[in-house]
Parts: C-alpha cells; sequence; structure tokens
C-alpha cells in the first residue's frame, strides 16, 4: 500500500462525510415528518441542524483543501504531539467517546431513529475525534490512526454483540436458539436422556461443536452460550482471520493486525458460521502446494466436513485450495497450462467425492429410519422475490451482497489496471469462474424458504472473494514475471473496505440481552406443576418449544419425546414433506401426548410481513392440526407458551 497523504486523507474524509450527512438528513427528516411532530420545535432540532452544519462545513473543508485557501491549517493538525503522561492520559477520552454512539442509539434515537445513517453520522464525527486523539499520542499517519481507531471498535461491536446472549435466562432468547443447544445434547443422548436418540438431519457440524460442553455433566445453560459466543463465534473466526494473515507473512505487525480486524469483522458479517469456517481453517492451514500430499490430505478432510455441513458446501474446500493455488504460484512454474490446473482439477474431483462420503457417513449415523428428512431441503419452495428488499431483509441480499462487495471489487480492479498482463489468463478466469459460480449458488440458497433474512447464505462466495482481495491488497500474488506491485488501490476505496463491514456491528450496538428472572421462575413452577402430574401417569410430554428446559434439568421428571422439536417441524411444513407430517398428524389424532409445550398457536394467515411465508406454512401444516385435536390448558408468559391438552369433542379448528 502506497503511503496516505494528508490531503488525501482529508479529502476522503470530508467526502464521505458530506455523503454520510446528507443519507443521514433525508432518513431524519423521512422519519420525524412520518411522527406528525414539528421538525423545528422537538428534539429532533438539535440533530437536524447538526447534520446541516456538518454537510456546510464537510463541502467547504473539502473546496478549501482543492483550493488551498485554509492555509496552514492541516498542516499544523500534523504537528499535534502528546508528550510524556498526556500520551497515557489521552487514551480515556478516547474510550469515553467510543461509547457515545451507543449511548445515542438507546437513550436518544432509541426506537423513534433506528435508521443506520444518522448512528453512522454520529459515529463518523466522534470518530473525528478520537482519530486526533490517536495520532497525538501514538505518532501514526493518518491513515494508519483511522484503520485503528474504526477496527478496534468494530471488533469491540462484535465481541459485544456475541457475547450480549449470554445470560441464564432458561427459555430461549430467540426462535430457535436453544434449540441448537438441545441438538447438540443428542451427539451424547444416551448420557443425558437415557436413550438413544437420532442426531439432527441438518447442520451435524455445528452441532459436534456444540456438544462439546455436554462433556462435562451438569453445565448450565449459561456456560453453553458462552461456549458458542466466545470460543465458536469469536474464537473460530479470529482463527480463521489470523491463518489468513499468516499465509501472506507480511512483514508489519501493524498492517498484520489490521488485516486480522478487518477480516474478522468480514466474516461475522454475513455471517459466515463457525462451523462452516472450520473448512476455512483447514485449507488455510493445511494447503501447501509444494506438499501435495498434505495439501490433498487437507481438501479431503475440509471435504468430509462440508459433507456433513451441508450441500452448498461441498464444492468448496476444493474450490477455496484451487484459488490458493492460482494466486501463490504463477502457471510458468508449470510445465504447461493442463499440468498447472490438473492438482485442482484432482482436488475437485476427490473433495465433491469425500463431501459425498461425509454426508453418507452421517446419514448412517444419524439414528434416521426415514431419510425423506435428509432431502427435504433440496424441495423447500425457492422464494426469489428475497433477492431484492423484503419485509424479512430490507436491505435484500442482491443488494446486500453488491453492497458488502462493491469496496473489494472496486479494489481489485484498481489493483489489476495497467497489470493484468502480469497474470496468466487462465488464472484470473479461472478465479472468476470459480466465483461467479459460488456467487450464483449461494444466490439459489439464500432464497430458500426459511432463509433471506440476512446475508449468511452467501458466506462461501463472501469467503473466497475476501481471499483473493487480501491477497491483492497485501501484494502477494506472484505474477507470471517481473515485480508488479498489486497494492497500489486508492484511499477512497480502502476507507470503503474498512468501513462496509462496519455497517452491521453498528447496527447491533445494543443493551445487554436480559429477562424478568422472577417471571421466568414462576413460569417454570407452573409448567412443572403442570406435567408431573402427568408423566407419573406415564403420560408423554411432547415439547415442541423450549425444550431445552429438559436438556438442562430446569424441568425434572420429564422423560424426553424425541419427535417433533421446533426447528424439525418447521423444516417439514416448509419443505410438505408427506411422510414426516402423516406421521405427526397420526400421534396427533390418536392423542399420543398428554400434554403439548409450544409458543402459543394460531390459524391466521398473513401477507406482506416479515416471514410471512415461513409463518403461513407452519400455521398451515402445523398449529392447524394440533388445534383441531388439542385445545389450551395452561398459558405462561415467558416467550408467549402455552400447554395444550387433548380435546374431549370436535371443533371448528379442523382442516
Amino acid at each position: 500500500m502506497k503511503p496516505i497523504s494528508s490531503k488525501t486523507f482529508w479529502l476522503t474524509w470530508f467526502g464521505l462525510g458530506f455523503l454520510i450527512g446528507l443519507a443521514a438528513l433525508v432518513q431524519t427528516f423521512v422519519r420525524v415528518s412520518a411522527m406528525d411532530v414539528s421538525l423545528w420545535y422537538s428534539k429532533w432540532t438539535i440533530l437536524f441542524l447538526a447534520c446541516i452544519l456538518t454537510i456546510i462545513v464537510s463541502a467547504f473543508l473539502s473546496y478549501a483543501l482543492q483550493t488551498g485557501k485554509l492555509g496552514n491549517f492541516f498542516q499544523r493538525l500534523e504537528n499535534i504531539k502528546f508528550d510524556g503522561a498526556w500520551r497515557a492520559l489521552a487514551f480515556l477520552p478516547m474510550l469515553a467517546l467510543a461509547f457515545v454512539p451507543p449511548f445515542v442509539k438507546l437513550y436518544v434515537f432509541g426506537k423513534t431513529l433506528p435508521e443506520f445513517f444518522p448512528l453512522l453520522w454520529v459515529f463518523w464525527w466522534i470518530c473525528l475525534l478520537q482519530i486526533l486523539l490517536w495520532r497525538g499520542s501514538t505518532s501514526s499517519s493518518w491513515a494508519a490512526s483511522f484503520a485503528s481507531v474504526v477496527l478496534i471498535q468494530a471488533v469491540s461491536y462484535q465481541i459485544y454483540e456475541n457475547l450480549s446472549l449470554v445470560n441464564t435466562d432458561p427459555f430461549s432468547i430467540s426462535y430457535s436458539e436453544t434449540s441448537r443447544f438441545y441438538y447438540g445434547s443428542l451427539w451424547l443422548s444416551q448420557s443425558l436422556y437415557g436413550m438413544k436418540v437420532p442426531l439432527s438431519p441438518w447442520h451435524a457440524t455445528r452441532y459436534i461443536l456444540m456438544a462439546i460442553p455436554f462433556l462435562i455433566h451438569g453445565l448450565p445453560l449459561w456456560v453453553h452460550r458462552l461456549w458458542q459466543a466466545l470460543f465458536l463465534w469469536i474464537g473460530i473466526t479470529a482463527l480463521s482471520s489470523w491463518l489468513l494473515v499468516r499465509r501472506l507473512h507480511l512483514g508489519s505487525k501493524d498492517l498484520a493486525l489490521w488485516v486480522v480486524g478487518w477480516s474478522f469483522i468480514y466474516l461475522l458479517q454475513g455471517p459466515v458460521y463457525y462451523y462452516l469456517q472450520v473448512c476455512v481453517i483447514l485449507i488455510l492451514w493445511g494447503v501447501q502446494i509444494k506438499h501435495p500430499w498434505r495439501s490433498l490430505i487437507a481438501v479431503l478432510v475440509a471435504s468430509f466436513w462440508a459433507g456433513m455441513s451441508g450441500v452448498n458446501w461441498y464444492p468448496v474446500p476444493a474450490a477455496l485450495a484451487a484459488a490458493l493455488l492460482l494466486l501463490e504460484h504463477p502457471v510458468s512454474e508449470a510445465k504447461n497450462v493442463w499440468h498447472y490446473l490438473s492438482k485442482p482439477f484432482v482436488w475437485g474431483v476427490l473433495g465433491l467425492l469425500a463431501a459425498l462420503a461425509g454426508q453418507e457417513f452421517y446419514v448412517r449415523i444419524s439414528g434416521y429410519q426415514d431419510l425423506s428428512v435428509f432431502r427435504s431441503s433440496l424441495s423447500s419452495p425457492l422464494l426469489w422475490n428475497r433477492l431484492l428488499p423484503s419485509p424479512a431483509f430490507p436491505l435484500g441480499i442482491l443488494p446486500g451482497i453488491i453492497l458488502i462487495s462493491l469496496p473489494l471489487w472496486l479494489g481489485l480492479w484498481f489493483a489489476l489496471r495497467g497489470r493484468l498482463s502480469s497474470l496468466h489468463p487462465i488464472r484470473v478466469i479461472s478465479l472468476g469462474l470459480i466465483l461467479l459460480v459460488l456467487f450464483v449458488g449461494c444466490l439459489a440458497v439464500s432464497v430458500k424458504i426459511g432463509g433471506g433474512a440476512d446475508l449468511h447464505d452467501m458466506d462461501a462466495y463472501e469467503v473466497l472473494l475476501m481471499v483473493i482481495a487480501v491477497y491483492f491488497f497485501s501484494n502477494r500474488i506472484q505474477p507470471e514475471s517481473g515485480g508488479a506491485q498489486w497494492g497500489l488501490i486508492p484511499w477512497p476505496v480502502l476507507v470503503l473496505a474498512i468501513v462496509m463491514p462496519f455497517v452491521f456491528p453498528l447496527d447491533y450496538v445494543g443493551q445487554w440481552a436480559a429477562y424478568n428472572h422472577r417471571q421466568a421462575q414462576t413460569d417454570i413452577k407452573a409448567l412443572q406443576a403442570a406435567v408431573a402430574p402427568v408423566t407419573a401417569q406415564g403420560g408423554e410430554v411432547l415439547f415442541i418449544s423450549e425444550r431445552q428446559l429438559i436438556t438442562f434439568d430446569s424441568i425434572r421428571a420429564v422423560p424426553l419425546v424425541p419427535d417433533d422439536e421446533l426447528v424439525a417441524l418447521m423444516e417439514i411444513a416448509m419443505s410438505r414433506n408427506t411422510p414426516a407430517l402423516s406421521a405427526f398428524y397420526s400421534d396427533l389424532h390418536q392423542h399420543r401426548f398428554a400434554l403439548i409445550v409450544s409458543r402459543k398457536l394460531n390459524t391466521g394467515v398473513k401477507t406482506g410481513e416479515a416471514f410471512s411465508e415461513e409463518n403461513n406454512a407452519w400455521n398451515q401444516y402445523i398449529a392447524a392440526p394440533i388445534l383441531c385435536e388439542y385445545q389450551p390448558f395452561l398459558g405462561l408468559q415467558s416467550n408467549n407458551l402455552q400447554v395444550y391438552a387433548p380435546r374431549t369433542v370436535g371443533t371448528d379448528a379442523c382442516p
């Protein structure tokens, strides 16, 4: 990366400040106008005027920088330097300023102004003060100060967002949060439940990792939450980022830390799920072109893991290994093009076979007799409207992935401009084709019913694009000959690349997840009192929701009914899995279950709302049949839970 001049830095800063201010002004005006309050006689007047002021100041200072009308004002800023104890003390206001954006979001904007740009505008100008303090304390360049201040806070916000879900709430924090812990427990079902329970048909490797804390019997739910947040989400993502930088052999420690921090927030913006990052870790660690057997083993092991993870990741380990070869080794080192491409071809074929073997292995050990559950997701409807902005994801999958990809593609364009001849065409074409295939494949997976709420299904494409972009930025692409400089990317593009992954963690700023401890305990006691007499008489109690209450002994002396958990029922409803639905309906009709514990059921049809298709599938194929045969018996406040008992007379709820 070439040195960034002071003028370039400030022009970029005020230019982006101008655009952010405009966007914040528009979003504030639209939101406040819709509230039917006077913009000039309310608390929003200050925000509105402040936005206008920063827009004017940004425009004026940009003009003054270009024309030199401010004389040596910015030159004097270059001389800011704290001496002695002031260097250390400067970090105190820097730290205090970091709490301003969260404070503004929670206590000033609140739910009234949830839009993104007003909060980014606050962060942008607070960040300016932090940069001045950082530079005065460390004597770093403006660019280095900017990267340090932004990345430290972005990483901190991501860590906070994950750790904020660690609490002692015995109930699920979100729709299926605790279902994941239940499915993780099934790997040790014999010791936990006294019976062998079939494993989850989906995301096997996720639950392998989540099963590890169950090896220590009796750990409470909050420890499992901490394990997932700290060691799986944060730890595995940090390891992936570090292994990528380790391959690059960056000479500068500061640069290495910046790239690690940026990769960390980039991987979590989608996010790329931790169990899939295991494939990335194995490839980044194991593939060494000069060690063909080690590389092949890494591809096979990673592909086997991918086969147990999900069909959309079958080709990813081999594709990533091929990309590393294309980036690190020129065609001129091989006898010919065909010899050069032979390794990626072998990796692709054997990797795919290993992935299929991984899937077959898991199917055989899963414990399922009816294998239709493993194919159900392949027959699920595709909701192509979610490619564009929708209630499920207001940004839209396609605009969203273009937005976060754009800075990287701009960087690649500037890196390759005028230097394309330094790469053999087969390398450029191959990398482009791999990216295209992964992009199209990820788009198809993203629109499957049940998804589309964020960009996590674009994960394979995001990972490969990140690796390619970082290699070019770090000037670690081996040309065919000569010494091409790939890292000459304009500063404005680098700023966009740094700021863009910050879009999502900035939105995570919020209060720590809290719950009503007294109400939770009251509901636990009421639920225990309701199910105890039933189980004492040998009746079965089906926990559709909140099954972790059995896993972690919050509800005692209730034998587990392995069938029909929330996530499984939703999957078979969305995929219209007829055999599984028929078995469920038969159990309902025969009143197999003495009680059913579920979130409150209804049969309403929704349109134009977030996940209305999923809601309607659930209500039609799950809720309506339950309400036909069962009636409310006990209502609980926690998570809107309801206990249902068999009906003694018919009802109009029957379809």
